[in-house]
């Protein structure tokens, strides 16, 4: 699996991407998801992040889902994601959607990372300018 410090890529197909990268300059992962995305999807960025030297849980959290469809997780893979996040409970997380369905689904999430004891700070957006100033914002504070 072809992975560089500070970046690496779970898959990267034609229709396909689940990826992370982290902006040390921002203190930032960026996590993008495209096409189909499903828990092991999930799961497996995840992990593969968490092993990366330069990764670090208290950084903020950018989710780039513009392209991704979430259609099909269920509230049971949330949970599942929700108790395996690699993520500090204080790291802020934005989470760029793209449609009323996957809003639907990030909302879920946050609800039941809340609910199991590990909320965090989150916002919802339509576009990455907004989520990143938001999160750099965040830093400044």
């Amino acid at each position: 699996m072809p992975q560089a410090v500070g970046a690496g890529w779970l898959v990267q197909e034609h229709d396909k991407v689940v990826s992370y990268r982290i902006d040390l300059d921002r203190r930032m992962v960026v996590v993008t998801y495209a096409g189909a995305i499903g828990l092991n999807d999930i799961r497996g960025i995840q992990a593969l992040s968490r092993q990366d030297p330069t990764f670090d849980p208290s950084f903020t959290v950018l989710y780039d889902g513009l392209r991704a469809d979430f259609n099909g997780l269920s509230t049971d893979d949330l949970k599942k994601i929700a108790s395996n996040t690699p993520m500090q409970p204080s790291a802020r997380r934005a989470f760029v959607v793209n449609s009323a369905v996957n809003y639907g689904i990030s909302r879920m999430f946050a609800a039941l990372s809340e609910a199991a004891g590990s909320g965090f700070s989150y916002a919802l957006f339509d576009n990455l300018p907004d989520a990143i100033r938001w999160l750099t914002e965040a830093e400044r504070s």
